[in-house]
């Protein structure tokens, strides 16, 4: 295996590693939101709170996911020659709220 390939291989793996991290990270976080909208519901004033503060988080996450599909979306275009048009654009961020 030559240089390229093994480091080629290595970000493979930590991209890869990275998104399984990111996705753990969201799931605990909405879990954990929607245990306190149920104990805000009830008239916990607290779990009102924190669970609005873990709305602006998830919210947060989501934004930088967006960003980060398009950013991957317009490289390949560039990469292909081709010119990001607002419409592939958009089609773009319907498909990542699909998939999430």
């Amino acid at each position: 295996m030559g240089g390229f390939e093994k480091r080629n291989s290595q970000v493979n793996y930590y991209v890869k590693n990275n998104r399984k991290l990111k996705t753990r990270d969201k799931r605990k976080l909405l879990k954990e939101f929607l245990k306190l909208k149920r104990k805000a519901s009830l008239g916990f004033d607290w779990a009102q709170k924190h669970a609005q503060k873990l709305f602006l988080k998830l919210r947060e996450i989501e934004t930088k996911n967006a960003n980060e599909a398009l950013f991957k979306s317009r490289i390949q275009w560039l990469e292909q020659g081709e010119k990001p048009t607002r419409y592939f654009l958009k089609l773009e961020i319907n498909r990542l709220k699909i998939n999430s």
